[in-house]
C-alpha cells in the first residue's frame, strides 16, 4: 500500500461522505442535524458523537456495497474501509459543526489528518503549522499549498503504515475479532479527539 493508493483511497471515502454516504451510514447532514438538537453546550454534543461512533466502528461488521470505484478498495480488507470511512466522516460532521467548509481542500486535509489522532498535530508542527486548541478559518487561508501537499504526502504514508501493520491481526481467528475490535475502538477514539480539538475547542 503506498502513499499515492492510500490518499487515492481516502479521497474517495472523503467524496462518498460529502455526496450523503454510503448505503446503510446516516449523511453528513443527517447526523450534524441529529445532534444540533440534543440538549447541552456544543462541546457535550460532540463528546456525546464521538461516543456514539466509537462504538459504532469498535463493533462494525464489513463493508458490503461499496457504489463507485469499489476496485480501488481491494488491497485492504473490507472492516478496515468502514472504519477509515466512520472516522472520516465522524471528522467531517465535527468540522461542520465547527463552522468549516468541507469543499476547501485545505479543511479535507485536516479531516484526513485526523485519523492518524495526536501524530497528526506532531505532523502540522513538523510542516510549521500552528493550529493552538483549535485551527481557525484564517489559520487555514495561510497555509500554502506546498506545505499543503507535503501534509498530505504524509498522511498517506502514516495511515498506509498504521492500517497495513495492524490489519494483518485482522485474519487471526476469534483474537483477531478482539484485537480489530480494540485496535477500531482506540483509534476512532483519538481521530475523534483530534478533530475536536481542531474544529471546535
Amino acid at each position: 500500500m503506498t502513499s499515492d493508493k492510500m490518499l487515492a483511497i481516502l479521497d474517495h471515502l472523503y467524496q462518498k461522505v460529502l455526496d450523503n454516504g454510503l448505503p446503510g451510514f446516516e449523511s453528513i447532514e443527517s447526523l450534524t442535524e441529529k445532534y444540533a438538537r440534543r440538549w447541552g453546550g456544543q462541546s457535550g454534543k460532540v463528546d456525546d458523537f464521538i461516543s456514539s461512533q466509537v462504538k459504532k466502528a469498535a463493533a462494525t461488521g464489513f463493508v458490503t456495497n461499496l457504489p463507485g470505484g469499489a476496485a480501488m478498495f481491494v488491497a485492504l480488507p473490507a472492516n478496515i474501509v468502514t472504519v477509515l470511512y466512520i472516522q472520516v466522516r465522524m471528522s467531517a460532521v465535527i468540522a461542520r459543526v465547527g463552522g468549516y467548509d468541507l469543499s476547501d481542500d485545505k479543511v479535507k486535509t485536516m479531516v484526513l489528518g485526523c485519523l492518524l489522532g495526536e501524530q497528526f498535530e506532531n505532523i502540522l508542527k513538523e510542516s510549521s503549522v500552528q493550529v493552538g486548541n483549535r485551527l481557525v478559518t484564517n489559520t487555514l487561508k495561510k497555509i500554502p499549498s506546498e506545505i499543503i501537499e507535503r501534509v498530505n504526502k504524509k498522511i498517506g504514508i502514516k495511515v498506509a503504515t498504521k492500517y497495513g501493520s495492524k490489519s494483518l491481526l485482522r485474519f487471526v481467528p476469534l483474537a483477531g475479532g478482539f484485537a480489530g475490535g480494540y485496535i477500531d475502538w482506540q483509534s476512532t477514539s483519538a481521530s475523534g479527539k483530534t478533530a475536536k480539538k481542531l474544529f471546535i475547542e
